[in-house]
């Protein structure tokens, strides 16, 4: 190991010597944990970005920084073999203490190590775990707030300034001086940070044991799912994508000849500037609304919408998944949880409920299939001699919303296997049963105010509906369900009193943070929170079924309450094992009204057909 002067005079260790890293991952094993943290030269390695350098860190041993794969004339690196030298260390036994490992482990696939079989120890996942109110959740930001430790800053205000100096170079373009102490203090970091983290997550209740475990295996299958990605039919894009741009380039010529020469419907100053000629007044914040009310008196701006539909889904999906589709040899690769790299500073990969997130692209974002206009899901198939299976939670904020409510007329409505509660309410206040859905959703689950719920009854409905009007029919509602408003009353004298609320799990959802933390939100969160741990309980489940009878089928995607998987047609016999098990999580005494899964099969995503229903 050479040893270069680092900033702040932190000497850096740098280490290009195999043999010293075979005899540092040796003693690790001995030892049964390591710290360890990557840098690279993009955020996917399933589109070509690979280590370009790792730390290892025990504080018996030391720590190291591993350059591999630096750029410079004057960079001394590692040979790319020393990479193999780790895969002892994710045999499974070894304790992998990390930040952000479901970003990391992808790196060490496509080097072929297989990192799956170790255990892990997320410092990033189990700090959300402990408090899901923190101002950020990247190791630096955390550990300044958590340490006090100014040189933290400085370190990183160094490596900010040179990026910011160099806006598009990655990380193995910057100078090792920079980035050799930043990434060593990393892994030592993320030990450091366990430290403090696991007995105070300990202390906060007994189920916090098993939470934790149920954390650390959930950082493991979003790796795999972000590998795993979604298999695209590039003709079928090409197609659709060249329909799309044809019918576009006609409907701006006819907006041309009707309105004026290179109208461009994209445009909000031309399309005011068309509503002012047609004398239909333009309120920016409701620009949308308005042209869909006023369409059938002007059939202009029918032109309009389909234009700007039609942009829409070729610049949202369609050309930018045809490029993610060549960089990730015909897959589309999303990022779940904390996407890594600069991103990591700004964003956490997780809705302060607990709900995951997709980005990069956001996938959860595919809009519903219309064959018209919206064809986004007809791209993506499954490989020949597979089958893509969609498990869907019927209902299921709905049902915790029963057993919490303890409501009769809801509870009566979803244990009737005919029952349908949106369908019910749309009766009682005499609409169609998409706008009485949003009056469930959000005037009576999340706490809509009249204003916003009258902005989305007018977006559904397609007529203008007054907040008065929404008003209305939110009372209503109350009146036929009457428990929800007690419910929500409830739910926030908790935020404020204990300054957080329970889920069904065990697990604290926080409201101390004023900055982030309403506790108007607190029924929200509490129906929120308590689906999303259904959710990903039960998709551990499956996923511990498929590694049990080592079944090739692949969890692939979580859509909010959908999961999607591939799964080859030898294995389709499996298909009511996985929906029993993400229908098995819950309380220890069940749910007042039992989770049921819909279960769609077939060769495309659009194309899917009804396989059945498990309770």
């Amino acid at each position: 190991m050479a040893r270069l002067f680092g900033s702040f005079a932190r000497p850096l260790m740098i280490l290009t010597d195999p043999l010293q890293l075979h005899s540092y991952v040796a003693s690790a094993r001995e030892l049964g944990e390591c710290a360890f943290d990557t840098e690279t030269t993009g955020l996917k390695s399933s589109e070509g970005a690979r280590l370009c350098g790792f730390s290892l860190y025990h504080p018996k041993l030391g720590g190291f920084y591993a350059p591999v794969r630096h750029q410079g004339l004057f960079v001394e690196n590692a040979p790319e073999s020393i990479i193999q030298e780790l895969a002892p260390l994710f045999d499974g036994s070894v304790l992998i203490i990390g930040h952000n490992l479901s970003f990391d482990l992808p790196f060490l696939s496509v080097e072929g190590i297989d990192p799956y079989r170790a255990p892990v120890w997320d410092t990033q996942y189990a700090s959300f775990l402990w408090r899901n109110d923190l101002d950020s959740y990247a190791l630096k930001p955390l550990a300044i707030t958590l340490f006090k430790d100014e040189a933290l800053r400085a370190e990183k205000d160094l490596l900010d300034t040179w990026l910011v100096a160099h806006p598009k170079a990655s990380y193995d373009f910057v100078p090792l001086e920079v980035i050799g102490p930043y990434a060593e203090r990393d892994a030592e970091l993320a030990w450091h940070l366990r430290e403090y983290l696991l007995p105070r997550i300990l202390s906060i209740d007994p189920c916090y044991e098993g939470l934790i475990d149920e954390e650390m295996r959930w950082v493991k299958l979003l790796a795999k799912m972000s590998m795993e990605g979604l298999l695209v039919d590039l003709d079928r894009l090409k197609e659709i994508e060249h329909s799309h741009e044809q019918r576009y380039i006609e409907v701006c010529k006819e907006l041309s000849e009707a309105y004026r020469p290179g109208f461009n419907p994209n445009a909000p100053t031309q399309v005011k500037h068309l509503c002012d000629w047609l004398k239909v007044p333009l309120d920016d914040s409701t620009e949308e609304i308005e042209l869909v009310l006023r369409a059938d008196e002007f059939p202009i701006l029918n032109k309009v919408i389909l234009a700007r539909q039609l942009s829409k889904v070729l610049t949202s999906w369609l050309r930018p998944y045809r490029q993610y589709a060549r960089a990730g040899g015909g897959r589309v690769h999303t990022s779940f949880g904390s996407a890594g790299g600069r991103a990591a500073a700004d964003t956490w990969g997780f809705a302060r409920t607990g709900r995951l997130r997709s980005r990069d692209p956001n996938l959860q974002a595919v809009p519903a299939y219309d064959e018209d206009i919206y064809r986004v899901k007809e791209i993506v198939v499954a490989p020949e001699g597979w089958k893509l299976v969609s498990l869907d939670f019927s209902q299921a904020e709905i049902r915790i919303v029963a057993h919490y409510t303890q409501d009769p007329r809801l509870i009566s409505e979803l244990n009737d296997p005919n029952g349908d509660v949106h369908g019910a309410v749309a009766k009682v206040l005499d609409m169609p049963r998409r706008g009485a859905k949003r009056v469930v959703f959000g005037g009576g689950i999340y706490g809509a105010g009249d204003i916003t719920l009258a902005v989305t009854l007018t977006q559904e409905l397609k007529r203008r509906v007054s907040p008065e009007e929404a008003a209305v029919w939110r009372a209503t509602f109350h009146r036929r369900f009457p428990r929800f408003p007690d419910m929500m009353r409830r739910a926030e004298r908790a935020a404020k009193q204990r300054g957080y609320v329970k889920i069904w799990s065990g697990q604290r959802f926080w409201f101390t943070n004023e900055k982030l933390s309403d506790p108007h939100k607190a029924f929200n969160t509490l129906i929120q929170a308590g689906v999303a741990s259904v959710v990903k309980r039960g998709m551990l489940a499956v996923d511990d079924y498929i590694q049990e009878r080592r079944l090739r089928a692949r969890i692939t995607l979580q859509i909010h309450d959908e999961i999607l998987i591939f799964l080859p047609e030898a294995e389709l016999c499996h298909i009511p094992e996985f929906a029993s098990l993400l229908t098995s999580p819950g309380p220890t005494d069940g749910w007042t009204c039992p989770l049921r899964v819909e279960v769609t099969i077939g060769d495309r995503w659009s194309e899917l057909k009804e396989w059945g229903v498990v309770a």
